[in-house]
């Protein structure tokens, strides 16, 4: 098992831990939230709690390594959301990022862009990545003024289609190692390393 990962107001508990049955309740709800999914598109889900908590351990930190997931606590230890990174090439150090609050009232309090900040550092400082990416809906203002916070820069913009929502704009956006590390001076404390057992190995998402 993995150590937990402190951040200035949150801390990172890797899936890897586990989940209380409370905490997979929880989890289990906001699937079923219409506006979550709207906005991330990535919850994972399932049409029943013991459906869902059957595939989520594979989900959240498969043992191909393409993935690794970190519950979000808040000051006091409650879950309030989800952050990842996942299509991981082990051997670039490249991967793509993913976080939601799950609480809806606890959104623009700083919590998403202090778990953004936290994953990056342990990805960039203990882990080595290179670059990490994402993509977003382009009119997600308030995902991408908090994308922009971290160091993520614009690469392009596209027209996509999601059956459940028709045409969208996405944009795509990326921080390298080096851009990170000079913005985010205070966020590089040193936190318990991981291992990379699958340096071999190379994904697409």
């Amino acid at each position: 098992m993995g150590d937990s990962i402190a951040g200035d107001r949150v801390t990172l508990k890797p899936a890897s831990n586990g989940f209380t049955v409370a905490e997979q309740r929880r989890r289990f709800e906001w699937s079923r939230n219409a506006e979550l999914q709207y906005w991330s598109g990535r919850i994972p889900t399932a049409p029943s709690f013991a459906e869902f908590c059957r595939v989520l351990p594979e989900r959240d930190w498969p043992s191909s390594g393409q993935r690794r997931s970190y519950g979000i606590l808040d000051e006091g230890g409650q879950l309030i959301g989800m952050v990842s990174c996942y299509g991981i090439d082990w051997e670039q150090r490249t991967g793509e990022l993913g976080v939601y609050i799950g609480e809806t009232d606890l959104w623009n309090r700083g919590y998403g862009t202090d778990a953004v900040l936290t994953l990056l550092a342990h990805l960039f400082t203990d882990l080595r990545f290179a670059i990490v990416s994402l993509t977003t809906y382009a009119t997600n203002t308030r995902a991408l003024k908090s994308y922009e916070k971290a160091g993520f820069r614009r690469i392009s913009t596209r027209r996509r289609f999601r059956p459940a929502i028709g045409y969208y704009r996405e944009v795509a956006m990326s921080v390298d190692r080096e851009t990170f590390l000079a913005l985010h001076p205070t966020h590089l404390q040193s936190q318990p390393s991981e291992p990379a057992p699958f340096a071999g190995s190379s994904v697409t998402s």
